[in-house]
């Protein structure tokens, strides 16, 4: 990975820890609601991994999450977003996972996408999970980059983490 790309996700990053040190004081994003879909958070456990996590589903067993971040590349099961409250970000939903309820923390809130974006990531999380292949030829190339199957990797070592 460039140095021009690390530097911009370290700079994605302190946005996302001075909005979450914001909000623990009061001033933004109404800590304390309640988790909802579309909204992002930081968890704890991958807090070293440069990405934040968006609620896509709740259901009586848990949160169906999936990693977001603002890695330019964009591979099979990837999803560019624009319309949301931290700028542009890629969603990775072929590295969703379920957290049980009670496991994302409203004071580790960072922001949220519109709703059709998440409703774009929504049909793509569902046709990945039903088995659906999803992708360009152009995306299966992205997917033999290194730089890709570097970050592909850093996504699976926090989708590990992030498991109870």
């Amino acid at each position: 990975m460039d140095d021009e790309l690390r530097e911009r996700l370290g700079r994605k990053t302190a946005e996302a820890h001075r909005r979450l040190w914001s909000e623990r004081e009061g001033e933004s994003h109404g800590g304390g609601r309640r988790p909802e879909p579309g909204q992002l958070f930081l968890l704890r456990s991958t807090a070293d991994h440069e990405i934040e996590w968006l609620l896509v589903d709740i259901s009586a067993e848990g949160f169906w999450i999936v990693p977001a971040d603002t890695v330019p590349l964009v591979g099979p099961g990837d999803l560019v977003v624009s319309d949301t409250t931290v700028g542009p970000l890629t969603v990775r939903c072929a590295f969703g996972l379920s957290l049980p309820l009670g496991r994302l923390e409203t004071s580790l809130r960072t922001g949220e996408l519109g709703t059709s974006a998440l409703e774009e990531v929504r049909a793509l999380c569902h046709a990945l999970r039903d088995g659906k292949p999803h992708g360009t030829p152009a995306q299966a190339d992205v997917a033999r980059d290194p730089d890709y199957r570097e970050w592909a990797g850093v996504l699976a070592s926090a989708r590990s983490a992030a498991l109870p």
